[in-house]
């Protein structure tokens, strides 16, 4: 028999892993600076508020990203299978795009958390 206190508990479990879900997308910054990685290396940074259009080559591969409105789309690409094309534009902290084929990673970092980065461990 179901009481009434289980269908409480069961509406409060209910809530928390809403809540839980929501959290990162509430509280993710818009903002901060893209990092471009190419076959694993870093290939440039570029702050989201100047708009630009960029073409990395690695080899036979390319892949061309636009920063547009605060926003990063990946425009085109030599892969085959388009998927980095047809991702979502990315605007929040640790929001990536990837391109598997061509081994191109576009990551969005906080500006804090990039300085943090830079410092080695004795000056930690």
């Amino acid at each position: 028999m179901i009481r009434k206190s289980d269908i409480i508990l069961g509406l409060c479990l209910i809530l928390l892993g809403i809540a839980s879900a929501l959290y990162p997308m509430l509280v993710s910054k818009t903002g901060g600076t893209l990092e471009v990685s190419v076959d694993g290396k870093h290939y440039g940074s570029y702050p989201l508020f100047i708009e630009r259009k960029v073409k990395i080559k690695n080899g036979d591969h390319e892949n061309i990203f636009e920063i547009k409105d605060g926003k990063v789309k990946m425009i085109a690409s030599s892969c085959k299978n388009q998927i980095c094309v047809n991702t979502r534009p990315i605007s929040r902290q640790s929001q990536n795009i990837v391109c598997l084929p061509n081994h191109v990673m576009l990551s969005i970092v906080n500006e804090s958390k990039k300085d943090k980065e830079d410092l080695d461990a004795i000056s930690n």
